[in-house]
């Protein structure tokens, strides 16, 4: 046989397994990578209710129920460091009401926490039809957005020992306790003092309880942490 004929009887090579198993080894690359991923940085339920999502769901029309039962018989004005005024902008709201996300703080907005500062709530709030005296009142801090573990942490001050004692969130990304709010007069209830590490968007929870009424109610309104020296340059008037 010559050569020609066995050149011209070679086949050629067929390079189509090789393509279909590379595609195939890539997929499953790819969803490693996304698996891992997913993991590293999973949802969290952040629980505005107190409740996991189903329990929420299953209690949703008992609780805004019970909210508006509670904000009929009082107006509620929260802030930090000072007494509010009787304005809206202070009014906290129902987690179930909370306004669209914010990545940086608006320009005119008093709502704000000092970092590396000692900050008070001040939550005023005016009787319609109810008595203050039934009220108690637990105050909770969550910083949104990613935050590291360790930023998961409020300094809360002791006055009588003068010494600080770190709070955390019972699970990661969760609500952090500040402790009960104390009346004082002029219908205002008082936080522990408390001093934050990070600045950005921080939630302020009030859970509230009365003896009339079983269901606790959740009010929120959303601070931002900056430093404190920026908020005096803020309000320093232009010469």
């Amino acid at each position: 046989m010559s050569l020609d004929t066995q050149n011209t009887s070679k086949k050629p090579k067929n390079l189509w397994p090789y393509g279909i198993l590379s595609v195939i080894l890539i997929g499953i690359i790819l969803i490693f990578i996304s698996v891992r991923i997913s993991l590293k940085n999973s949802v969290v339920d952040d629980m505005p209710f107190f409740l996991k999502h189903k329990e929420t769901e299953y209690h949703i029309n008992n609780i805004l129920e019970a909210t508006k039962l509670l904000e009929g018989r009082f107006d509620f004005y929260i802030q930090a460091n000072v007494k509010p005024t009787k304005d809206n902008i202070f009014k906290p709201y129902s987690p179930y009401l909370r306004p669209p996300h914010r990545d940086k703080q608006e320009n005119s907005s008093p709502i704000l926490l000092f970092v590396k500062s000692l900050n008070t709530l001040y939550v005023f709030i005016e009787p319609i039809d109810g008595d203050l005296q039934d009220l108690h009142i637990e105050a909770f801090l969550q910083k949104i957005g990613k935050a590291d573990d360790r930023d998961q942490e409020v300094l809360i001050y002791n006055p009588k020992e003068n010494l600080f004692t770190p709070s955390k969130p019972m699970q990661k990304g969760g609500q952090i306790p500040l402790g009960e709010l104390i009346l004082t007069q002029d219908k205002l209830f008082l936080s522990p003092s408390f001093e934050i590490e990070l600045e950005g968007r921080w939630i302020v929870s009030l859970q509230i309880t009365t003896k009339d009424e079983q269901i606790p109610v959740i009010l929120e309104k959303e601070f931002f942490g900056i430093p404190k020296s920026e908020s005096i340059t803020n309000e320093a008037p232009n010469i």
